[in-house]
């Protein structure tokens, strides 16, 4: 039975392992086996510091996975839709993994499991609201200029950042 202070670290492994094997699919479909392996490699250790409680291994795991994801978007190896949901699994695989080292350092008397259920909650909507947002570009087909592009894009980022400054402030205790 898995006790409820380390369902971050399970969660986190599973959405790695799951992001690691789309994109290394992904460029395995071009016959390029160097990436294959890179792409393997970062997985593994990023899943190999979850397993030994090394959480400082996520995040330079993650920025290596994510930009290998935005090199196989970029140069047309895997479809726009691939890369979206292989980056919103690496950041939610990111996202536990800052959980479970929260959980790590929670004092003995601190409601865990409430702690750990409004962070999964606000995670699921965050990650929902991304899904939607960065599905409805791809599924409308119009052009823009760069600039006003740029904006739309900057504009986006602050109205993402407000509502999860928001859910965060909800869901501290």
């Amino acid at each position: 039975m898995i006790a409820i202070p380390d369902i971050p670290r399970f969660l986190s492994g599973f959405l790695v392992f799951l992001g690691s094997v789309l994109i290394a699919w992904s460029w395995n479909q071009e016959e390029l086996p160097g990436l294959v392996v890179a792409v393997a490699v970062f997985g593994l250790l990023w899943i190999v510091g979850l397993w030994q409680q090394r959480l400082g291994l996520a995040t330079p795991c993650f920025i290596l996975l994510a930009l290998l994801n935005l090199a196989s978007v970029t140069f047309l190896i895997a479809l726009p839709t691939l890369g979206l949901i292989c980056q919103l699994l690496l950041l939610g695989a990111w996202d536990l993994s800052y959980l479970a080292s929260q959980v790590s350092i929670l004092a003995s008397g601190a409601d865990v499991d409430a702690y750990i259920t409004r962070h999964l909650t606000r995670l699921g909507i965050v990650l929902g609201i991304g899904l939607a947002l960065g599905m409805l570009p791809l599924q409308v087909g119009f052009t823009m200029p760069f600039v006003p592009t740029l904006l739309l894009t900057l504009v986006s980022v602050l109205i993402l950042y407000w509502v999860i400054g928001g859910f965060k402030k909800l869901s501290e205790p």
